[in-house]
């Protein structure tokens, strides 16, 4: 079963030092015995102002966060960076009419670092980070991911991290059950994206229930976008593909941990 692009809802740093079920899903993400060229990973914490890739051949392991246990602080994903991708996708987005640029400092924030270390524990395959732009909505982001996947080839894996609900004003460890509200929505996307109503998913803020009460601010949805966009180009090109749920869970009230992956039966 070929595998090439998927989404997490990365949820806290904390959850790789636990036992979530979302950890045992990411694990199904990559297939073992395929040879990819990379990863490329867009993140809800990374944003510039235009699309920034980064080609940097050792990037860091950035510890964006406070307050989680010191053994978190601990924890490096040495994985490379991979200088000939970024070069390639930049060339090529810039071809395409998308205005992008390269960097080579970029480390890997936790929405890269924290699901692949589940993903691909021996840290080999090497990792492209591409940011989010201030300049894109949900419409352009959309539309990224549908000429990503037109330049990227078969060999490239494409993540993006970000979160079904990311309200994290009303977030909290103790709870009688999760909110109606972000189960809701949670609900609605899973619909939404399986059904390829993308229109909607595009419009969310008016076509879900909620919308806004769970994304107070888009940077966590934006990644879903850029998925939906690959998935939906893909699905073109190879209809016997489908998109599958390998986790729903909703964590601290309010967190999806709701992923979604691109998978073929051939």
């Amino acid at each position: 079963m070929q595998k090439n692009a998927g989404f997490v809802s990365h949820g806290a740093p904390d959850i790789i030092l636990g036992t979530d079920r979302a950890l045992h899903s990411w694990q199904t993400y990559l297939k073992p015995e395929k040879n990819y060229r990379a990863i490329a990973v867009i993140s809800a914490h990374w944003m510039e102002k235009e699309l920034t890739i980064s080609g940097n051949p050792h990037p860091k392991t950035i510890h964006d966060f406070g307050g989680f246990p010191e053994e978190l602080y601990q924890m490096r994903y040495p994985a490379p960076g991979s200088p000939s991708v970024a070069m390639n996708l930049n060339e090529n987005l810039s071809k395409s009419g998308w205005i992008s640029k390269m960097e080579n400092n970029r480390g890997l924030d936790h929405g890269v670092w924290i699901p692949l270390m589940t993903m691909s524990p021996d840290s080999q395959i090497p990792v492209v980070p591409i940011s989010l732009s201030r300049e894109m909505g949900t419409g352009e982001m959309f539309q990224f991911g549908r000429d990503l996947h037109d330049i990227a080839g078969n060999d490239l894996f494409f993540l993006a991290s970000g979160g079904i609900t990311h309200n994290l004003f009303e977030a909290r460890v103790t709870t009688g059950g999760n909110a109606r509200w972000a189960e809701e929505f949670d609900d609605w996307t899973v619909k939404t994206v399986q059904a390829g109503n993308w229109d909607d998913l595009i419009h969310y803020r008016t076509a879900a229930p909620y919308g806004s009460r769970n994304h107070p601010t888009e940077e966590h949805f934006l990644p879903l976008l850029a998925f939906a966009g690959w998935a939906s180009r893909s699905l073109e090109c190879s209809p016997e593909r489908k998109i599958s749920v390998p986790n729903r869970d909703i964590s601290y009230h309010c967190i999806s941990m709701t992923g979604f992956l691109l998978e073929s039966t051939q």
